[in-house]
Parts: structure tokens; sequence; C-alpha cells
């Protein structure tokens, strides 16, 4: 079963899993759920956006079970783009009904901060929408910052110069200390929950 944690998927599963995200992606299967993001007072200060999937048969599947072999087949690219796409559609019509607007946090791959063009095609989205810098944050996790930390960079500067904030997830799982973090324009720092469990 997909969303059982401890079970591996099998070969079998994996083919059948990469052929089911490859007609979602075509059919507009996947959706977003918005978390809440809440200040030390109880105010509502952003949302982070969490991309979902859900099988006729197995019911929802772990994104921690589709999001690696999304990322290995090169399916995560196109999924980005949906998500970031769907992202600015949502901030639209929130703006358009006058609801209150905070800033929406997305995750992005370290294949999409590596493509060519990627800075560009999402301020081209932006722009489309409307969407001011300000109301989007890019999350990337730790290792992904430091292992192409040079490319990934100078793409974050590019889209930093703009306005958009970065945050880093999960760190402390990488190799990476907190010496190497200035090389990077970020914002917000997201320790990994390893480090708080205990708290």
């Amino acid at each position: 079963m997909w969303s059982s944690p401890e079970l591996c998927i099998s070969a079998e599963q994996q083919v059948e899993l990469e052929a089911f995200l490859r007609i979602q992606l075509e059919e507009r299967g996947f959706h977003l759920a918005y978390q809440p993001l809440y200040a030390i007072d109880g105010q509502l200060e952003g949302l982070e956006a969490l991309l979902r999937l859900s099988h006729p048969v197995y019911g929802p599947i772990s994104p921690g079970k589709f999001i690696p072999l999304a990322e290995e087949t090169g399916l995560i690219l196109p999924i980005g783009d949906w998500v970031i796409e769907e992202v600015c559609r949502q901030l639209c019509m929130w703006r358009d009904e006058r609801v209150r607007m905070v800033p929406v946090a997305l995750n992005v791959s370290g294949a999409q901060l590596m493509q060519s063009g990627f800075a560009e095609r999402l301020i081209g989205i932006m722009g489309r929408f409307e969407i001011r810098p300000e109301q989007l944050q890019l999350e990337v996790t730790e290792s992904t910052a430091m292992l192409y930390e040079t490319e990934v960079a100078k793409q974050m500067r590019l889209l930093a110069e703009i306005g958009i904030r970065f945050s880093i997830d999960d760190f402390g799982t990488g190799h990476s200390s907190l010496s190497r973090l200035d090389k990077l324009p970020l914002h917000v720092l997201k320790v990994d929950r390893t480090f708080t469990a205990r708290l």
C-alpha cells in the first residue's frame, strides 16, 4: 500500500505509481492543501501550500512516496511548475474575493532551481496573475541548497532581488553549518523536527 510509511515501494509499484503520476499530471489530478502558519501571538501570518494526491483504490498517497519518485523520473519539473501556477491562481482568486492576503510558502526542488530559466519563468507566471513578490516564499531543503550551492545561490539571488523570500527546510539533516548560510539570501531557517522533538 503506497500510503503505508513502513512499506517500501516494490519495482512493480514504482512503475504503476509513475504511470499514475503521469496521468494525474495530464488530468490535473493533484491538489493543494493550505496549512496555516501562526505567529507566537496566535495571529495568522502565512500559509504553506502542500501537494496532495489520492488514488481511487489506495486512497491518499504520502508525499514521501511520490515526491522522491517524481524527482527520480524528472516529473518534478512539470509538477513543480503546476504548483507555482496553482498557488498564483489561488492568490489571484483570494485577492478578487477580498480575502485578507498573507504570504504563501511553497516547496521547490533542486531540479527546478537548477533548470535554465527557472527564475524568469516564475516571474512570468507571477506577472500573468499580478502576484507581488512578497506574497510568495520559496522553501528549499538544506541538502538541495548545499548540494548545488553555486547554481542554487545564483537562482535564489535573482529572485530575492525582486523581493521573493526564501527559507531552508529540514536544517540539520545535511552536513552544512550555520557559517555557510550567509552565502544564500535566506529569511527563515526551519530546524528539523529531530532537534525539537524533545523540547
